[in-house]
């Protein structure tokens, strides 16, 4: 298990500020040129009061960030005299540190510039130290917080203002540390006001950081912790170290909230802003939980790269680098643990963590944290014997574990007992575990039981059972387990699971149920696919609707915490208490359940059915479905038409092989079925997404010359979407170069406005008139939508793909909140339909993401293009009116690149898909 990220808002005493800059020009240049401004932020201050004015810390060290063009030189000066800096490299511009002289009161920043000169001044003054702080703060450090209470509440009151006010922010943290939360935050609120009064915009912040903590961990409050962020408005001109603090809160936020999309945007600019100010305490702690998140979310390389160089850059603190170590190792083993590429050997960093925990940072539960790691790290090395000794340890270090930790140590209890060959005695656990799951209301360890049983059966031999309990678990992911995960690292819970669904469909394969193979590997894929698009509609909910997600999704944490605590000792109750138990607890389960079902509500009608519910499509005479799944070795593959379903188990192979490689393998096993499909439908897993099937070599030629090809979406829909899905009024909306770059982009959409005038109603919006309003706004009112314009794959794992619009941008989410998508979608831009190519993890790029909301088809680019070869083979396209049905849009895809790669032999033709649902 993961040890959590060092949280830093109870800890630090937030200060920071931004400006503008001026410089003079010299006197013997009479008339001075023009000032010029500057992007400036400041750091280290004691606090920042007012328009800002910073009062100087003890040290007198203040750090600056410029946002400057390379080897512009820069000078500080302060009291008149110029001041030696230390400066450094900073993203976007330089940093600097220096130390202010006594008697100073202002600090003034020069730079010239090519156009003219910029000065800008920030007034400083000393801090006027306030004795009741220094010795409440030294009785807090000597671990005395009763103490430190005592004399905050009976001296405080006989103090200035200012400082009563300050002696007030300290109680509430001293109450924190006591335990007493509702005690902390109402006097938080009470020092906001203050502080506000006062003008003490660092102050101030620094209790809307640790406000909004509390409110997030101590009664999951989400709206209130929204409400608190909210009211401190803007604080780049003021406060800019305070925007580091409240972008790592909004990323804690959007997190607990079950918004990891939103989470890793906001983590990423604290990341930015903490390193720019130099910030460094900070700048590690949302590394650290921004790698976690990518954890959660599937990205294995980014992760584990990023916490290798925390580790590097890691100071004295032997805890700090503990909780680092323990993060690395339990990253290394997700990856073994999710079936995906060895990442690197877990053992190392947490035996280090391990020592730690033993020695000067003594803690007996993450002491047994890591060494259930380690035991799990023994059971994939397949050391059954020293994974037990492992859990053998952990339970004398923790002999009371709390309600997961019980399930958890069960689990492995079977598993080793499964490496070991005792499969009878592992049924037993398992179905321990799954009396101790019903009466705790444990999905997860409801799914692990089950899956435990299902590999057990498998080992006695008995295929049947074994195949009916993994269908089980299958059943289990589907329903309640698919939405708990969503605040709990959804993307890494369904991988994870995902061992369960490969046994399965080896097991049926190898059994000769291929038909129930096919349709487990359909399902299992679907469901990722599902978490992103609800991750989607949770991150653009509308106002109203978010705080109503917030206030369902808090009562929910909530109340599965408070079952969780009186579960904590169900494990050592007998079958009967447990059969007791569960029945008297049924009532809140039904009540989890109520919470989650309301807050699942508002992500209608995208969430309205289950990936393995629904309307699936099916093979239709004359064509051919190729469906790709990861096997324990290499791939399954299958291939179904109206008649069967065919499977073979395939060699490993890696999407950047040569094209002869990719078809010898992953193409030839069906030659037969190929040579007579009149159509063929690809459905590609994880890496082999960025494989170009249709270009592929078959039969003398690409694939694609013998037949349409398309790549399926493959989610189930509901049928009140199938019937939204009907026939519109034909307008067409074209969005041309919205950034006003691109002279072919507009030559293209004249060139399809002309091929749909006499069949569509045609809406042009170029350049300036395409903003990120008037486009999507039309897009729910066309059937057909073209955009000639840039596409860019950005972000970690392509969250922030985006198709950049005048004044705006459409991201994946947007297209997902729409309340209507056009049927047919043309996106000839770069990267439209691209993924990550070394992600184990399926996702939803936004080509795609038209596809889950509705669309019935689409072409876009799954890399870059060339302008001129794009125009060509979009005229190719149209060159028929455009599409008409999702079975014509791949053949009018296959003549407009079979026509380019004859008049250009040195396109890259291939570049471009055609998708379906």
């Amino acid at each position: 298990m993961r040890r959590a990220a060092l949280l830093l808002a109870l800890a630090l005493v937030l200060t920071s500020g931004a400006c503008q800059c001026q410089r003079q020009a010299p006197a013997a240049l009479p008339p001075p040129p023009p000032t010029q401004s500057l992007r400036v932020g400041f750091a280290g201050c004691a606090a920042v009061i007012g328009g800002p004015v910073c009062e100087l810390p003890g040290d007198r060290r203040l750090r600056l960030w410029v946002e400057l063009p390379a080897r512009v030189a820069l000078a500080v000066s302060a009291g008149g005299a110029r001041l030696p800096v230390e400066e450094r490299e900073a993203p976007g511009g330089r940093a600097c540190t220096f130390v202010v002289p006594a008697g100073a009161t202002e600090v003034v920043l020069e730079v010239a510039l090519p156009g003219g000169p910029a000065v800008w001044r920030l007034p400083v003054r000393e801090t006027e130290p306030v004795p009741l702080l220094q010795r409440a703060t030294a009785l807090r450090m000597e671990g005395k917080a009763d103490e430190a209470a005592r004399l905050l509440r009976e001296e405080a009151p006989a103090l200035p203002d200012v400082a009563r006010a300050r002696a007030r922010s300290l109680l509430a943290r001293v109450e924190l540390s006591l335990g007493h939360s509702e005690e902390a935050v109402a006097l938080l609120r009470e020092t906001l006001k203050l502080h506000r009064d006062a003008q003490r915009r660092s102050d101030e912040t620094s209790d809307a950081m640790v406000l909004t903590y509390t409110l997030i961990h101590h009664g999951r409050r989400f709206t209130e912790a929204r409400e608190v962020l909210g009211a401190l408005g803007p604080l780049e001109g003021s406060h800019p170290e305070g925007s580091a603090h409240v972008a790592y809160h909004e990323g804690l936020l959007a997190l607990e909230s079950g918004d990891p999309g939103t989470a890793l945007r906001h983590f990423t600019e604290a990341a930015l802003l903490a390193e720019r100010l130099g910030i460094g305490r900070m700048q590690r702690a949302v590394q650290q939980v921004l790698a976690t998140t990518l954890q959660s979310l599937g990205r294995d390389a980014e992760s584990l790269a990023l916490l290798e160089v925390l580790r590097a850059e890691t100071g004295d603190s032997d805890c700090e680098k503990a909780d680092l170590l323990t993060n690395i190792g339990w990253g290394l083993l997700l990856a073994r643990e999710a079936g995906g590429p060895p990442r690197g050997e877990p053992e190392p960093p947490l035996e280090e963590a391990l020592a730690l925990y033993r020695g000067v940072c003594a803690s007996p539960d993450d002491e047994a944290n890591v060494l259930v790691n380690l035991a799990l790290a023994e059971l994939h090395a397949g050391r059954a014997e020293a994974a037990a000794a492992r859990l053998r340890e952990a339970r004398r270090a923790r002999p009371e574990p709390g309600a997961r930790l019980a399930l958890w140590w069960l689990d492995l209890e079977g598993r080793i007992l499964l490496a070991a060959g005792h499969a009878r005695q592992a049924r037993h656990r398992f179905a321990r575990l799954a009396e101790l799951a019903e009466a705790s209301a444990s999905p997860e360890a409801r799914w692990r039981a089950a899956f435990g049983r299902a590999r057990a059966a498998e080992q006695l031999g008995d295929v049947r059972a074994a195949l009916a309990t993994y269908a089980q678990a299958e059943d289990l992911l589907d329903g309640e387990a698919l939405r708990v995960p969503l605040m709990e690292g959804r993307h890494v819970f369904l991988r994870e699971r995902e061992r369960g669904s490969r046994a399965y469909v080896t097991l049926a394969v190898k059994a000769g149920h291929v038909e129930e193979a096919l349709e487990v590997a359909r399902r299992a894929r679907a469901r990722v696919l599902e978490a992103v698009r609800l991750s989607g509609r949770v991150t653009h909910l509308p106002s109203a609707e978010r705080a109503r997600w917030d206030s369902a999704l808090s009562a929910y944490r909530q109340e599965r915490e408070a079952l969780d605590e009186e579960a904590a000792r169900d494990w050592r109750l007998s079958a009967a208490r447990l059969a007791e138990v569960r029945q008297a607890r049924r009532l809140r389960e039904e009540r989890l359940r109520a919470l989650l079902e309301e807050a699942f509500s508002l992500l209608a009608p995208a969430s309205a059915v289950s990936p393995s519910r629904g309307a699936r499509a099916r093979p239709v005479p004359g064509e051919l479905w190729l469906v790709y799944y990861p096997a324990p070795r290499g791939w399954v593959g299958f291939a179904a038409d109206d008649r069967g379903v065919t499977a073979r188990f395939l060699e490993p192979v890696s999407p950047g092989a040569p094209p002869a490689t990719l078809a010898a393998t992953l193409l030839e096993p069906f030659h037969a079925e190929l040579a007579a499909a009149r159509r063929v439908t690809l459905v590609p897993y994880g890496v082999l997404r960025a494989v170009d099937f249709h270009a592929l070599p078959f039969n003398g030629d690409a694939l694609v010359a013998g037949r349409p090809v398309a790549y399926a979406l493959d989610l189930a829909r509901s049928e009140s979407r199938l019937a939204g899905a009907g026939a519109r009024e034909r307008t067409a909306l074209i969005v041309a170069d919205p950034e006003g770059n691109l002279p072919q982009a507009r030559e293209e959409a004249r060139r399809v406005d002309e091929a749909l005038r006499g069949d569509w109603r045609v809406q042009m919006l170029s350049g300036p008139a395409a903003t990120g309003a008037g486009v999507r706004a039309a897009l729910e009112r066309a059937e057909l939508f073209h955009y000639a314009g840039h596409g860019r794959f950005a972000g970690l794992g392509g969250w922030e793909s985006t198709m950049p619009l005048h004044e705006g941008r459409l991201l994946v989410g947007d297209v997902l909140a729409l309340r209507r998508v056009p049927s047919w979608v043309v996106l000839s831009g770069c990267e439209t339909v691209r993924a990550a190519q070394d992600s184990p993890v399926e996702g939803l790029e936004l080509a795609q993401a038209f596809l889950a909301a509705g669309a019935q088809g689409a072409v876009a680019a799954w890399r870059e293009v060339d302008d001129a070869h794009a125009m060509e083979l979009m005229r190719a396209l149209y060159r028929e009116g455009g599409p008409g049905t999702s079975t014509e849009l791949p053949d009018a895809l296959r003549r407009a690149q079979l026509e380019l790669r004859a008049s250009r032999p040195e396109s890259d033709w291939a570049a471009f898909r055609a998708l379906v649902p």
